[in-house]
């Protein structure tokens, strides 16, 4: 939250919601310039969700005599006022186990504050370590998105992150500090694929546990500011029912998106095909490849025939916008005077999301059996970004490791699957 939100505050016995791990924090707050503090903490504005004010009378401390503990450095920092003597006392705090981590929270919400990026990259690589894992996350997200540093490098790590998780909770909040950056260095279309892949995870779980629905809106949210970027009429929509939740009904981006009289057009994309660019005939295979699998093993499985399986997908709300398609599969005839069909024209993502719906019983066993949520879903995403990058023209947008990622991933299907 900004400053200027939570000031209003100040004083007053509140319950504030912290990033990212949505812990709580009881107490009287007082707003400070760079800070907050409550019970002798002090917080990064940056780190706070939600505000919330209680009955200071539930929350009254008990009245017996508490022992009176030596004041520590930490504590002395906090109260300082002179900034130079404070951050000296800061960086004294560090040196201890028990308040390092409060201590780099401060520091880096005070360069941060000063726009002093070069001193806020240098504490997180030095003291990033002592941190636990999701708030150093959330301390590059916050870096990269303000000091407009390439965020590559810590897109990558995210990557990775969610690529290595085992704990769900830490894998959609990578997921959601991955799509955050792409958002905010203007990737809007590999933002939306990240949101997408974790809503797609999301909606595969039986039941969303509590904690994690707030990751599951931020994600619709961030995948709404993205699509807003890319000129798409979908935004709107999204936008409109994430206002009428509570939390983002002053939502100042969102409300931008509603008052946007700009006309947006469908994402009606007109391909301009670079084959000179090495990896193209790969993921090309790849795409092929599985077409036919689900054209020769679908319709089987689902007791109809082949010509049926466009009806049976619709039927089943596989397809997103089948409006659009149904506009590919016209373009097709009217242009090529090709007969295709679904199948034919949408994305690599959306074939794997076809397979996902009916991956136990149809297509785990030509994937290795190896998972759909946690392992397939995130290379077929990886994969369709990359191609719709080449696709569109814009190949100048891949690194060496895109492109190195990629070849592994196409041949890695293509090993499993006829080409």
């Amino acid at each position: 939250m900004k400053r200027e939100d939570i000031a209003k505050y100040s004083g007053k016995t509140v319950e504030l919601t912290l990033m990212p791990d949505a812990e709580k924090r009881t107490g009287i707050i007082h707003c400070k310039e760079d800070h907050v503090e409550i019970n002798d903490e002090l917080l990064a504005y940056p780190l706070i969700w939600g505000v919330r004010v209680i009955d200071p009378v539930k929350t009254q401390p008990s009245s017996s005599k508490q022992p009176v503990k030596k004041e520590s450095v930490y504590s002395r920092a906090v109260k300082c006022v002179k900034t130079d003597e404070a951050m000296k006392l800061y960086f004294e705090a560090i040196k201890v186990d028990d308040h390092r981590q409060q201590a780099v929270n401060v520091l880096f919400g005070i360069y941060t504050k000063q726009e002093n990026y070069h001193e806020a990259r240098k504490l997180l690589e030095t003291y990033g370590a002592s941190l636990k894992e999701d708030t150093l996350a959330h301390h590059w997200t916050v870096y990269y998105s303000m000091s407009k540093d390439n965020p590559e490098e810590f897109i990558k790590f995210c990557r990775k992150k969610i690529k290595a998780c085992k704990d769900i909770k830490k894998k959609f909040m990578y997921l959601r500090q991955k799509a955050n950056l792409e958002y905010s260095s203007g990737q809007f279309a590999q933002a939306v694929s990240t949101c997408d892949m974790g809503l797609r995870e999301f909606h595969g779980l039986r039941k969303i546990p509590e904690e994690l629905q707030r990751i599951e809106i931020s994600l619709t949210r961030i995948k709404a500011l993205s699509l807003h970027g890319m000129g798409s009429k979908k935004a709107r929509a999204l936008a409109e029912e994430l206002m009428k939740l509570p939390e983002f009904s002053t939502d100042g981006k969102l409300q931008a998106i509603l008052e946007d009289k700009t006309n947006k057009n469908e994402e009606i994309i007109t391909e301009t095909i670079t084959p000179e660019v090495p990896i193209w005939e790969k993921i090309s295979q790849v795409h092929n490849a599985i077409r036919n699998l689900i054209r020769s093993k679908l319709p089987e499985a689902l007791k109809i025939k082949p010509k049926e399986l466009d009806e049976a997908l619709l039927r089943e709300n596989i397809i997103p916008n089948p409006a659009m398609h149904n506009t590919f599969i016209e373009n097709n005839k009217q242009n090529h005077n090709v007969n295709s069909s679904l199948i034919d024209v949408v994305s690599i993502e959306i074939l794997g999301g076809i397979m996902g719906r009916y991956w136990e019983s149809v297509f785990a066993k030509h994937f290795g059996n190896k998972p759909y949520y946690g392992y397939w879903l995130e290379k077929f995403s990886r994969l369709n970004v990359i191609r719709n990058s080449i696709a569109h023209a814009h190949s100048e947008y891949l690194s060496n490791d895109d492109v190195s990622e990629a070849e592994e991933i196409c041949n890695e299907i293509l090993g499993l699957l006829p080409v």
